[in-house]
């Protein structure tokens, strides 16, 4: 599986929640390696919130499994992952067509609810993309975010090729 988890704040206090964070949602996700999905984040969130839940700090992020095409794939209010197809360049944010797919945050005392898990497929040639904000919030010189809809023409004008090649475009 992958995942990508991002901590509020800034400096030593945000330093030492990441480390116990790490620890936390990898020994979930080892655990439950055949469980369903939102189980393991909801019981990643319950052990962040009995260790962090009274700071100021929260994550979000996702989760993501893969078993030969299939990946399935849980969103804490993260900013959404993107896929871009093989067959047609197309660049898509991964969600259901009704609704967001976003969960509430992780690690809030007050916050209780479940997440949903969404199964899709992918083929040769198709590459995911997850990121944190900070990726589209970072400026220019003229002080212009660089945004999601640029993130997404860039991700769909990269080559093919290995993961450096599309981070280096």
């Amino acid at each position: 599986g992958v995942s990508i988890f991002d901590v509020s704040g800034h400096g030593i206090s945000s330093g030492l929640i990441t480390l116990l964070a790490r620890s936390i949602i990898s020994r979930h996700f080892n655990m439950t390696t055949d469980g369903n999905l939102a189980k393991t984040i909801e019981n990643i969130n319950s052990d962040l919130i009995g260790e962090i839940g009274s700071v100021d700090s929260y994550l979000t992020g996702i989760l993501l499994r893969m078993k030969g095409n299939s990946v399935e794939y849980v969103n804490a209010s993260h900013p959404d992952l993107l896929i871009r197809r093989g067959k047609t360049g197309n660049v898509l944010q991964v969600k259901p067509h009704d609704r967001s797919l976003k969960g509430m945050l992780l690690g809030k005392e007050g916050i209780a609810g479940e997440f949903d898990v969404l199964n899709f497929n992918i083929s040769n040639g198709d590459y995911l993309l997850a990121y944190t904000d900070g990726f589209t919030e970072c400026c220019n010189a003229n002080r212009e975010n660089y945004g999601e809809e640029r993130l997404g023409k860039a991700f769909k004008n990269a080559p093919s090729g290995s993961a450096r090649d599309i981070l280096d475009f």
